[in-house]
């Protein structure tokens, strides 16, 4: 399972990524949202692989801030 922050149970790497497409944007245009919790890192690793193999499929290209598969 990857961190969480005690405060409030967001994903540190989710709030690290959203911090990075914000300032890109210049202004609070994205936010992140836990969706669903796995067990282990792989499994939650194969999961994003799908949703972003999806969205290339659907969109031609990747999502922002997801640059490369695991």
């Amino acid at each position: 399972m990857g961190l969480k922050r005690l405060r409030d149970g967001k994903s540190v790497r989710a709030e690290r990524q959203v911090r990075r497409l914000n300032r890109q944007a210049g202004y609070e245009k994205y936010e992140s949202r836990i969706r669903r919790e796995f067990q282990g890192t792989q499994a939650a690793r194969v999961h994003e692989t799908r949703l972003i193999q999806r969205y290339r499929g659907w969109f031609g290209h990747r999502p922002r801030g997801n640059p490369v598969d695991w």
